[in-house]
């Protein structure tokens, strides 16, 4: 077989991905019996791995191969049964397997690693820009048919989520943009690009193409330059934020001339709810994967919702989840506080709520006792529970202090009441401006007051959601 094409020689291998994934040790066994040398590989621009393990302990090998093209199996591997080309070899040896991967994968998980390791030592990954509460508690889990199952890891708290895995190493472009690529003209800003696949794809096809990607890309391109396309494939699903969310699609909004267009793909809720593995845990209003990573799953109304609260008019549905959306005027605000857990509204601002939202409050009203007082809502993300508070002071103190908590369980039907009067420090809020509706009477005096607060750094603290903690922020800053 020395004589073989190098790749015709790995194609057996690596073509082989998705049966492979069921039977490792069948891969693993093929790339032994076709004696493929490092020399071979790199002419084929691939890379072999070697591992000494233990006969028995082949599928607890780290195997992740991507998608190749299938290509034809010589004749001769067609015509031999398995039994005839696995090595005989005593459980007791160490056995030398060789994993090929492609040189670019290889390359682009070491770079991943570099990224992933700085971004921890400065602590600027978007996920770490709330507070955000750990985990009550952590479920195993294990990435079937990679990890062995008696090893099994706790999923990641909210800290620990890694964005920058889920920019896959495609050997082709991704299906957006090749659905999009005959409508793209002009200036294009490939945003949230990953590894730059499409960036590379597009730039080949002659178009004048940016990549910006907060881990692989990091320089962005300047405030002043305008885009007539933008491309946000599969970004807003990994962001765990819906804040940041919002500010992703307000920064692209910005970006576009005024005839520019927005190329914008997600991954649908039901695909996701099909896929997803019993081992993940709920993450606000998506989910933490085994590979410490964020998905959440969109339905088409919500994302059409989500792109006009921020400006953006859907004018071409490509495929289910993957549409292109122009600029439209801001004729409302974002609704609501919004937090990785839940979103926060004035009940003054109740009757402009998004549909969904308005019927989860509609289910929940029934519970309330006839003589229960409130004047916010807090409706969580995964519509499970529906929470009337009751701030007194609401108007006339800064920051009120929460008093009643009128807790409802959907799915169970029942009410759970809180008096948080008798609270020696407590609950507080702050940006009261995110609340209430523009047309409020005292939206201006509450917007002046977080701007003034944003100006002092003051509300970037991650200790100041009691009374205790927000006095203590403001010695500290008297002090400075």
């Amino acid at each position: 077989m020395g004589s073989q094409d190098p790749a015709a020689l790995l194609g057996p291998v690596v073509s082989l991905n998705r049966m492979i994934r069921r039977s490792i040790s069948l891969c693993l066994t093929l790339a032994a019996a076709m004696s493929v040398s490092p020399a071979q590989a790199a002419a084929a621009g691939y890379a072999i791995e070697t591992s000494a393990t233990p006969a028995p302990s082949l599928l607890a090998l780290p195997l992740d191969l991507p998608a190749f093209t299938p290509l034809a199996l010589p004749t001769a591997l067609k015509q031999s049964s398995l039994p005839s080309i696995i090595p005989s070899v005593p459980a007791s040896e160490p056995l030398p397997l060789a994993v090929v991967r492609p040189v670019k994968t290889i390359r682009a998980r070491r770079a991943a690693a570099r990224v992933s390791n700085a971004v921890k030592q400065v602590g600027t990954q978007s996920s770490q820009k709330e507070p955000e509460k750990a985990s009550a508690q952590a479920a195993a889990l294990f990435d079937q048919g990679i990890q062995d199952k008696t090893q099994a890891q706790p999923v990641a708290a909210s800290s620990e989520i890694h964005p920058e895995r889920t920019a896959p190493a495609r050997t082709k472009p991704s299906v957006p943009t090749r659905l999009a690529e005959p409508l793209l003209s002009g200036e294009i800003l490939d945003y949230g690009a990953g590894l730059g696949k499409d960036t590379e794809y597009l730039k080949a096809k002659g178009l004048r193409v940016s990549a910006y990607d907060p881990f692989y890309f990091p320089k962005k391109p300047a405030q002043k330059k305008r885009f007539d396309w933008v491309l946000l494939n599969y970004v807003l699903n990994v962001i765990v934020s819906p804040a940041d969310r919002v500010q992703v699609l307000k920064d692209i909004r910005g970006r576009l001339t005024p005839g520019g267009r927005l190329l914008v793909a997600v991954r649908g809720e039901k695909k996701l709810a099909s896929s997803r593995k019993k081992y993940w845990r709920p993450e606000g209003d998506g989910w933490v994967t085994s590979r410490k990573t964020f998905q959440k799953g969109y339905t088409q109304e919500e994302l059409k919702e989500r792109l006009a609260e921020s400006g953006f008019k859907v004018v071409s549905v490509l495929d289910q989840f993957i549409m292109v959306a122009e600029k439209a005027p801001l004729h409302k605000p974002v609704f609501g506080k919004h937090t990785q857990e839940a979103v926060y509204f004035h009940r003054s601002w109740e009757a402009q709520a998004p549909a969904r939202i308005k019927a989860l409050v509609d289910q929940a009203k029934p519970l309330l006792p006839a003589d229960a007082r409130w004047n916010l809502i807090k409706v969580d993300n995964h519509g499970g529970y529906v929470s009337f508070l009751w701030y007194p002071d609401f108007d006339s103190d800064p920051h009120p202090a929460l008093r009643y908590v009128y807790r409802a369980d959907l799915a169970a039907g029942k009410l759970i009441v809180s008096d948080h009067g008798k609270r020696a420090n407590p609950f507080i809020l702050h940006r009261k401006d995110s609340m209430v509706s523009p047309d409020h009477p005292l939206y201006q005096e509450f917007k002046r007051l977080t701007e003034k607060e944003e100006a002092a750094g003051l509300l970037s603290r991650n200790d100041i959601g009691t009374r205790s903690g927000w006095e203590k922020a403001l010695a500290r800053q008297r002090q400075d």
